[in-house]
This record gives C-alpha cells, sequence and structure tokens, in this order.
C-alpha cells in the first residue's frame, strides 16, 4: 500500500477548541462534587451542638412573623447552610426616641416597626469565641446576612455557645 491510499488523520484548530471545553466542563463539574461532598458530608460528621442568637432591628410590622420555629437558616453570601430556629422568635417593639412638645427627648415603641431575636441551633467547630458552621465563620458582634423561607435581613450576632 502506497501513502496516497491510506486515510490521513487530521487534527484541526477545532478539536484543539473542544477538548479544552470538554477540559473546562470536567473541571468545573469536579470542582462542585467536591464541593457539595465537603459540605455536606465531611463537616457534618464533626463538631458539637451550639445555640446562637442573632437580634434583627427595625423590621417592619407587616413581616415581623415570617420566621418561624424550624425554619432552616441560609448565610446570605455564600449560601451555607447555618443552622436551624429553635423556639419562637422573641419580638419587642423597636425603641424610638423622639421630642416632646416642650422638647425633652422622649423614648417610646416605634408604631411600625420591631426587633426580632432569633434563636439558631447548628453544629459547629470551635471553642468559646469563634466557630466554624460548615465553613462559615461565626463569633459574637459579627454582622450575618441570613434567609429563611420567605424573609430575609441582616443581623448581629449577640450570644453563641453551647446548647443550653
Amino acid at each position: 500500500m502506497s501513502k496516497l491510499n491510506e486515510k490521513r488523520k487530521r487534527f484541526n484548530f477545532i478539536d484543539v477548541i473542544l477538548l479544552v471545553v470538554i477540559l473546562a466542563i470536567v473541571s468545573v463539574l469536579a470542582f462542585i462534587g467536591f464541593k457539595v461532598y465537603n459540605n455536606y458530608f465531611m463537616k457534618d460528621s464533626t463538631g458539637s451542638v451550639i445555640r446562637y442568637e442573632i437580634v434583627i432591628e427595625g423590621v417592619s410590622n407587616d413581616i415581623k412573623y415570617s420566621i418561624n420555629e424550624g425554619d432552616n437558616v441560609i448565610e446570605s453570601l455564600s449560601f451555607t447552610s447555618i443552622g436551624k430556629v429553635v423556639g419562637e422568635p422573641e419580638i419587642t417593639p423597636t425603641p424610638f426616641v423622639a421630642s416632646d412638645d416642650d422638647g425633652k427627648l422622649v423614648e417610646s415603641d416605634h408604631p411600625s416597626k420591631s426587633d426580632i431575636r432569633i434563636t439558631v441551633e447548628a453544629k459547629a467547630n470551635g471553642s468559646k469565641g469563634t466557630y466554624d458552621i460548615n465553613g462559615y465563620t461565626l463569633c459574637v458582634g459579627k454582622s450575618v446576612s441570613f434567609r429563611v423561607p420567605g424573609f430575609s435581613a441582616e443581623g448581629i450576632c449577640v450570644s453563641a455557645g453551647g446548647k443550653k
């Protein structure tokens, strides 16, 4: 047989692009798979149960009952599960300071705003002061952006510790 009769295989520029695209897709899928595996399987096996409280100030009275016991709390920026609401949220009127007719400052309750204190229970690693919940670092005084079904807000962690 001569070389003219043999089929010649060509490696075109399109073939290179297809290989790069396939490798990129496989890499992205592998990255997502490892992240899901670490978030859902590796982190849940260790740690102890803690409870922490978040205070949300100035919530409109129209939506103050949107947080319920048993709601899953998701951190808004990384979409990480950071626990479940335990107990009923404590709702108190937002303090409001205004001046009366004499010009004196008077503290009263805001007519359309409330403060909400929720208790969240989660499995975490760490000790007093700083806790790691599924890769999210929590400490007292930290601002926490979170969401529950039907409600999202930003609050301050006011206490954190072992399960009481």
